[in-house]
């Protein structure tokens, strides 16, 4: 799939240190041609200088230069190496669960973040509770084994 040339806009107020970018559907295409669906989290990378952020990709359906813009906050368009009013070619890349959660992890947004942390640490929690279990188990099937 060819990158999506698109003209960097300044995203708008709701969106800023919130790692969302605005693209218009007819835009937002993955790499095997299939539009991507509004809210997915993202790896957007830029043909120009290679740089990739995950982020998430929502509508632009309200803005009158749709077609051509993609709206990104100050701090991401730092990440990626872009200046507004240029033009760039972008790739879209829906990201998997491990993507999903390095995005949470390093989002700008804080409750993404700490929603993230509190998941992994429950997991943790959740895993050690079985230690006690499973090491029960298995003294019971080395025993059984010796006898």
């Amino acid at each position: 799939m060819k990158p999506q040339k698109l003209i960097v806009k300044e995203a708008w107020a709701p969106d800023v240190y919130r790692d969302h970018i605005r693209v218009y559907e007819k835009q937002r295409i993955d790499d095997c041609g299939k539009i991507i669906k509004e809210g997915s989290i993202c790896e957007i990378s830029v043909e120009e200088n290679s740089n990739k952020i995950l982020a998430i990709l929502r509508g632009n359906e309200k803005d009158s230069e749709r077609d051509s813009v993609i709206r990104i906050d100050n701090y991401l368009r730092q990440e990626l190496g872009v200046e507004e009013g240029s033009k760039y070619g972008f790739i879209f890349r829906k990201v998997g669960f491990f993507g999903q959660l390095r995005w949470a992890l390093n989002s700008t947004e804080p409750g993404y973040r700490i929603s993230a942390y509190i998941a992994i640490v429950s997991l943790l929690i959740s895993i050690l509770s079985l230690l006690p279990f499973i090491l029960k188990i298995l003294t019971r099937l080395v025993s059984c084994i010796i006898k």
